[in-house]
């Protein structure tokens, strides 16, 4: 499925060193309907977030490390937006 129900989420403040990763993000983990529970990056902030709401996948930049080039993978932003 591209989309599922936001099970739990959380603000990181301090971001690993050297990962390319600006803090503060938000990551959480998404349930599907197949049984598959899935963590990633939110494109949103946890104030802009409830636990049981409808997210999509989508690609979108996750690190962009000094000197390379951007990491692209899935994450996921609120159904609708």
């Amino acid at each position: 499925s591209d989309s599922g129900v936001l099970y739990s989420f959380s603000e990181v403040q301090v971001a690993p060193k050297g990962l390319g990763v600006r803090a503060p993000y938000t990551v959480g983990y998404v349930d599907f309907p197949e049984g598959v529970r899935v963590f990633g990056q939110v494109e949103h902030t946890a104030a802009e977030l409830r636990v049981d709401e409808q997210v999509r996948v989508v690609l979108g930049v996750i690190r962009e490390p000094e000197g390379g080039p951007p990491i692209i993978s899935y994450k996921f932003r609120k159904k609708g937006e």
